[in-house]
């Protein structure tokens, strides 16, 4: 998808492709609501939205690194939330990691 973000507001009628600033992957999203969502991806990609995807940030903590790979997010409301993937090596597989946020993905610890 090399970053790409398709965002509806017409329950899937129609789509606009969104800026995400980000050029991996993205292999998960999941929406809050009609104004909160979230994508990740390859690279550390952990994207927020608080304007119907307008615009997509990363955490303001800096938790996601560039080594992560994020394969889901999902959230159980507007505040707790997780993120899995995996931690990647240089020429393999790494562990996995889960990361949990319980302020709507401002910020995200591992777990």
């Amino acid at each position: 998808s090399a970053g790409r973000i398709l965002w509806s507001t017409t329950g899937g009628h129609t789509w606009v492709q969104q800026k995400s600033n980000v050029t991996g992957d993205l292999r998960g999203a999941h929406c809050v609501n009609g104004t909160h969502g979230f994508v990740v991806g390859y690279y550390g990609a952990l994207l927020r939205t608080t304007d119907a995807g307008v615009t997509w940030s990363p955490p303001s903590d800096g938790s996601a690194s560039k080594s992560m790979f994020f394969l889901g997010v999902t959230f159980a409301d507007g505040l707790f939330g997780w993120a899995v993937g995996q931690e990647a090596l240089p020429s393999a597989s790494g562990p996995g990691l889960l990361l949990s946020t319980q302020d709507g993905g401002a910020t995200w610890t591992a777990d």
